[in-house]
């Protein structure tokens, strides 16, 4: 299986008044779903209050890429092809599922959504330079 990356950094940026602030992660927790960030210098309800509903953001330049691993926005706006040319369409979003990823592709042809299961069986090759992901599709799997 290809694996996501879903990692965090001791380092990050918030969107504040037309710029980037940088704010070091002093803490972070997870609560179910959520995360709890404590950022160096929000030190109250009220200084949180005003991030709340951010974009936070991380140079692509620090992320550590490892043969294999993709982070999600490396992948969305990339081409899917058949191993025959075929295009199939674009890489919308990625659903996380238990032991799986599905690409969820907007279908060049019919306007319709195609999941493809981002499996080294089926992507069989990622090339991100070229915005470009081939699959070998089994039997089946795009009349769906």
């Amino acid at each position: 299986m290809i694996r996501l990356l879903n990692i965090f950094f001791s380092t990050l940026y918030v969107e504040l008044e037309g710029g980037l602030k940088e704010f070091a992660i002093e803490h972070l927790q997870k609560r179910g779903d959520v995360f709890i960030l404590k950022l160096k210098g929000i030190d109250s309800i009220s200084q949180s209050s005003s991030l709340r509903g951010r974009d936070l953001f991380l140079p692509e330049e620090e992320l550590p890429f490892l043969e294999e691993e993709y982070f999600t926005f490396q992948l969305q706006g990339c081409q899917v092809v058949t191993d025959q040319g075929l295009v199939i369409g674009v890489v919308k979003d990625i659903w996380f599922i238990p032991n799986n990823e599905l690409l969820i592709v907007q279908a060049q042809d019919q306007g319709k959504e195609v999941l493809i299961p981002f499996q080294k069986s089926i992507c069989v090759e990622v090339d991100l330079s070229q915005k470009k992901i081939v699959i070998a599709p089994p039997e089946g799997l795009l009349e769906i």
